[in-house]
């Protein structure tokens, strides 16, 4: 990418207002090379909420990279025209928002394995210091390669089989798979539950089972069975809301689709939004999960249950503007 190219092109785009091909191509890029450069590129895309099997798969780093142009440059339009109109190159600029972007992303798709992360470091803590817990081996970088004992330490490692029916099987797991079963950052509070929970439940592995214990090792445990649980609730609300959902967008669809193209959003948002609309509608789709239809149209899954959020609570609007009820439309 030769010297101020990014600058370039974004003159292109405030001067034009349409999106040169070549500013979606160096954003692609960078993109790319910084999911390299943070070793991301070779891990799950689900990692930052985008539901395809690999960066190699046809569609997962264009989705990528029409949400990171949006979120880094059409959306950060004014602050980035008021920098260049001072005189300003604004690559530098462009290039942390794309970074920006990127960490968000991960931060905010997985916030169930951030709190069994934190919790479980905390019920390690506290085990160490009430004395029950000792801390057989530990890398450089400590965190999750961290290796505990009971007391007195073992000599063994135990399987991962082990950890997980022994934390499973707890007396206190319960009240932790409720504590962590959030969407966002859990608080204090909530976290100190979960954390005395945990601490609970690692008490009673350390007494049944003869083995040195990963962090790892009980972080994916205690994840997987949250999730598993969660993943069945999901199911059965999905199910049971699809049809009402299902008829009353159909019912609105035109006016829905002119109230999405008569909106303030920016043209990326305009487009999005009406694709998952068109989504929405499709007989093709119907039987699909929010995730499959998110990979069918080539968005994440979190920038698509969004839109599908937007869509009904305009279709709600509208319904009620009209004087219709939800009887009406069931």
């Amino acid at each position: 990418m030769s010297d101020h190219a990014l600058t370039n092109l974004f003159d292109d785009l405030r001067n034009t207002g349409a999106i040169p091909e070549a500013l979606f191509d160096c954003v692609r890029s960078i993109v790319r090379n910084d999911l390299l450069r943070r070793r991301v590129w070779t891990k799950s895309p689900e990692l930052l909420g985008y539901p395809f099997a690999s960066w190699n798969e046809q569609g997962s780093l264009d989705a990528l990279t029409f949400d990171a142009l949006d979120s880094a440059v059409i959306t950060r339009m004014k602050s980035i025209s008021t920098r260049r109109s001072l005189g300003y190159t604004v690559d530098g600029m462009i290039v942390t928002n794309i970074r920006w972007f990127l960490y968000e992303c991960q931060r905010e798709a997985d916030p169930l394995g951030r709190n069994c992360y934190a919790c479980v470091l905390g019920a390690a803590e506290l085990g160490v210091a009430e004395g029950w817990l000792v801390i057989v081996g530990q890398p450089q970088a400590g965190g999750m390669g961290t290796t505990v004992s009971g007391v007195p330490p073992h000599e063994r490692d135990a399987s991962d089989d082990e950890v997980r029916c022994a934390i499973v099987a707890a007396k206190s797991f319960p009240e932790l798979a409720e504590c962590l079963d959030v969407d966002g950052k859990l608080e204090d509070a909530r976290l100190g539950r979960a954390v005395a929970a945990l601490a609970a439940a690692i008490r009673e592995l350390v007494r049944r089972v003869d083995g040195r214990l990963r962090l790892e090792t009980i972080r994916c445990a205690v994840e997987q069975e949250v999730r598993a649980a969660r993943a069945s609730a999901e199911c059965d609300e999905d199910e049971s809301n699809q049809t009402y959902a299902r008829v009353e967008i159909q019912s609105l669809f035109g006016a829905i689709e002119n109230a999405v193209r008569s909106s303030s959003r920016t043209q990326l948002a305009q487009v999005r939004c009406l694709r998952v609309l068109d989504c929405m509608q499709d007989p093709l789709f119907h039987d699909m999960s929010d995730a499959e239809r998110a990979q069918s149209i080539g968005m994440s899954r979190q920038r698509f249950s969004e839109h599908r959020r937007e869509i009904q609570q305009l279709a709600e609007q509208i319904r009620e503007s009209s004087g219709q009820t939800p009887s009406n439309l069931r």
